[in-house]
């Protein structure tokens, strides 16, 4: 779906300006991504250190199109939109294949220590739970790597320096919010259209399946009982047959005598 990017195009601290390619990506991911990832919870995550410059929400799909607005910030601050980027290299703690940030967003493999549901993610995507897989994911999976550092910042606001800092909360735009929160409401209210349609399709099929088959075991009732019908007639008709049989011969029988 094309779509026509202006506020969410606009330049980021010294970062340049978010190419259209991951904006398109980024709209694709929060049109998918699970409601949990945005849902309110009782912890002081992305959602508390933002709400002054994107809050308040008055529903979960405001709060998806705030969360997108959050990844397409940071990933400026941490990247400049560089999927494949590698360790930090002037972070001296980045030495060990666990401490080193990886992918657009600068994730590390010990951030899954956080909560066991990061770790499954990475197992689920990906069948093992190793920090070198999760580089090697994090870089090359796209949805992952979005997704991996949204549910993230659910939980912690620490992992990230441009976070905890406070350098992402003067770039944050109200405007590429909106812009964002526009193409979901679109494109989730289409997707939503087509799920229904699919699943009344479905519907459809197997009410005339099982109309079939119950036409089936009606036509069938009626053969069975057709038959059943004719048996009995014939046997009817036989036992008539044998009946006047025996009265001719009785018959005969008189006569001769």
């Amino acid at each position: 779906m094309a779509r026509n990017f202006v506020a969410c195009r606009k330049k980021v601290f010294d970062r340049g300006r978010p190419p259209v390619a991951f904006l398109n990506e980024l709209v694709d991911w929060g049109v998918s991504a699970p409601a949990e990832i945005f849902a309110r919870n009782n912890r002081t995550d992305i959602y508390s250190v933002v709400s002054d410059e994107l809050g308040p929400w008055a529903n979960d799909l405001e709060r998806r199109a705030a969360m997108l607005e959050v990844l397409r910030v940071l990933a400026g601050f941490e990247s400049s939109w560089k999927w494949k980027e590698g360790v930090d290299t002037t972070n001296p703690n980045s030495n060990t294949a666990c401490t080193e940030e990886a992918g657009i967003l600068q994730c590390s493999g010990d951030s899954m220590n956080f909560d066991g549901s990061l770790k499954q993610l990475l197992r689920t995507v990906s069948g093992r739970t190793d920090c070198i897989s999760f580089q090697r994911t994090t870089k090359s999976n796209h949805k992952f790597a979005l997704e991996y550092c949204a549910r993230l910042l659910r939980f912690t606001v620490a992992h990230h320096g441009p976070v905890r800092d406070h350098h992402i909360h003067p770039e944050l735009r109200r405007d590429a919010m909106a812009e964002l929160l526009g193409f979901l409401q679109g494109e989730m209210d289409v997707a939503g259209r087509e799920g229904t349609l699919a699943f009344t399709a479905d519907i459809g099929t197997r009410a005339r399946a099982s109309g079939s088959r119950a036409s089936g075991r009606i036509k069938a009732k009626s053969e069975a009982k057709t038959k059943a019908k004719t048996k009995a007639k014939s046997k009817r008709k036989t036992k008539a047959g044998g009946t006047a049989k025996r009265k001719t011969r009785r018959t005969s029988r008189k006569a001769r005598r």
